[in-house]
């Protein structure tokens, strides 16, 4: 958990407060010297009961910081959760590798239909028939893609069985 104490505040004066709290904020979370600037944007403003101080503050949940200010001090305490963060990159490291060479085994699939429907035509036509070789060569070729085929489906059904397990255990 990352506790800031702004101590240079001045008591009743909240843009003094929020300024001290971004510029510790800045700090605490890697300040303007890091590659990964975060100046989280701060508001504050005043309404009849109260002061109010809105930070935007992404990668917190609503209840996991907390906000106080006693004797002219703000303190902002909260803690990232960045498990749920790793766990989408988990996911997505482990996912889209599968889903990118299922999609290139669905465009294999697919040519290899085309090239067989076009040998198909060609040996429904009787003229195919004429040239013994041409037909074998033909006959062959069928074969070959149908045994082809199969086996690009059993690997895109395995995939997907992968996929599939992965997406559940992930939720």
């Amino acid at each position: 958990m990352t506790m800031v104490r702004l101590q240079n505040a001045r008591r009743n004066d909240p843009v003094a407060m929020v300024r001290d709290l971004e510029e510790h904020l800045n700090r605490a979370f890697g300040g303007a010297a890091s590659a990964d600037v975060w100046t989280p944007a701060v508001e504050v403003f005043e309404t009849d009961e109260a002061y109010v101080v809105e930070a935007d503050l992404p990668g917190f949940a609503k209840d996991a910081f907390r906000i106080e200010a006693a004797e002219g001090q703000l303190l902002l305490a909260g803690e990232r959760k960045r498990e749920e963060a790793q766990a989408r990159q988990e996911r997505y490291k482990r996912i889209k590798p599968l889903k990118n060479k299922l999609d290139r085994m669905e465009k294999e699939i697919a040519e290899l239909e085309a090239k067989k429907g076009d040998i198909e035509s060609a040996l429904a036509d009787e003229a195919t028939y004429r040239d013994e070789e041409k037909a074998r060569d033909l006959t062959w070729r069928y074969k070959e893609i149908g045994d082809t085929l199969a086996r690009a489906y059993k690997e895109w059904e395995s995939l997907q069985t992968d996929i599939d397990t992965l997406e559940r255990e992930y939720g």
